[in-house]
């Protein structure tokens, strides 16, 4: 724990740099005048509940599960601009489930062109999340036979965030593509790994075909100006009840599409996330109240909060995991580093810049980091949710 003497928008993100990538021990921030208040008991809940689970525990679970098939792996993806300027690279998250408890999210992070919606190492972002998956079923112990259970996930529960309707045609065709390629690239990695090591698993689905998970992706729009109102005020309140689903005549004509108010808001106009399917291959259009249900659960599933969140948890984990990613870049959003040498370059070049200088994206920790480490925080915290 580190107690702050003030809010400081300059102390905060170095405190999370040094301590993320630098030495790789979590972290929970606190202000000097919030302690000296005494033991409030919905304050000193509040951090018990970072602490709890900065720790690897489980804060909350919805008692009758969220509904999703066995065996499914939840992910959020988000890109951030931190930067006004070009010069400055975006960043790029990806947060994923490593087992069925759709509770214990892990990320990847990535720097890449500035402005750019695009994730441009989805595929290896993925790859990275299924290999954790596959190493979580392996350190448990196997079955009948000595044969473990299935290593990959059957399915992946996908939840963009950050993207416009403009961009639907963007998300579909070329982001999409990119997770069916990691993974590929997560099957190949795994069976050689199994080979080499004389391993007895269960790689191939029923027939002897290739591994190849359904996909279910889904975006999330949380900036619009649709607002809900109810016909009748009940004690005043402008709002429709947490849990309330709109799914005709104002959503997408051509997609499948729904708009989910998740959460109480005691001021002001709750304003609804809109949910729009995308790519579907458990068919989630034949039962949609199967699909709304599910997210409105993952709502409740927020490690920090004890109450639903206003947009489904894996895309708020993304947008999180992209906050904290940023506070590494202080010294590039604060003028630090001069920028002017890498003005001439276009912006992939310049992310690559920035993803080298040890400043910036990662110390110079090389002799512990792991072979293939891409991200920027210590590898002790690869197990972690640090950035919560």
């Amino acid at each position: 724990m580190v107690v702050l003497p003030v809010r400081s928008r300059k102390l905060y993100p170095e405190i999370k740099r040094w301590a993320d990538c630098v030495i790789g021990i979590p972290t929970v921030c606190v202000l000097e005048k919030t302690l000296s208040k005494g033991g409030d008991r919905a304050r000193c809940g509040n951090i018990s509940l970072k602490f709890n689970l900065k720790l690897g525990g489980v804060n909350q679970e919805v008692s009758e599960g969220c509904g999703i098939k066995a065996r499914t792996m939840v992910v959020g993806a988000d890109v951030t601009h931190p930067g006004d300027e070009e010069v400055c690279p975006s960043i790029a998250a990806v947060v994923a489930t490593d087992d069925n408890s759709q509770f214990k999210y892990l990320g990847s992070a990535r720097l890449q062109e500035g402005k750019q919606e695009y994730i441009s190492d989805l595929r290896g972002m993925m790859r990275e999340r299924l290999l954790v998956w596959a190493r979580r079923v392996l350190e448990g112990p196997p079955g009948l036979g000595g044969v473990y259970p299935k290593i990959l996930p059957d399915h992946i529960l996908f939840y963009r965030d950050g993207v416009s309707e403009s961009q639907f045609g963007m998300v579909r065709h070329h982001e999409t593509q990119q997770i069916f390629d990691g993974c590929s690239d997560a099957y190949t990695e795994m069976k050689r790994h199994l080979e080499k090591n004389r391993l007895k698993t269960l790689l191939k689905v029923p027939g002897g075909e290739k591994w190849k998970p359904k996909l279910t992706l889904i975006v999330a729009i949380k900036r619009h100006h649709t607002r809900f109102y109810p016909l009748t005020l009940v004690d005043g309140d402008p709002n429709l009840n947490a849990g309330t689903i709109i799914d005709s005549i104002v959503v997408t004509p051509n997609h499948f599409s729904f708009y989910l108010q998740s959460h109480c808001s005691p001021l002001g106009t709750a304003r609804s996330t809109q949910y729009v399917v995308i790519y579907d291959d458990l068919d989630y259009k034949s039962t949609p109240q199967s699909i709304m249900n599910i997210t409105n659960k993952l709502c409740y599933t927020g490690a920090r909060a004890s109450k639903a969140l206003s947009v489904c948890t894996p895309a708020r984990y993304a947008d999180l995991l992209c906050d904290r990613v940023r506070c590494y870049l202080k010294p590039v959003l604060e003028g630090y580093l001069d920028k002017s040498s890498t003005n001439d370059m276009d912006g992939t070049q310049r992310a690559a810049i920035y993803g080298e200088n040890t400043l910036v994206w990662k110390p110079n920790t090389s002799d512990k980091l792991e072979s293939g480490w891409k991200n920027p925080w210590h590898p002790s915290l690869s197990d972690v949710m640090f950035y919560l």
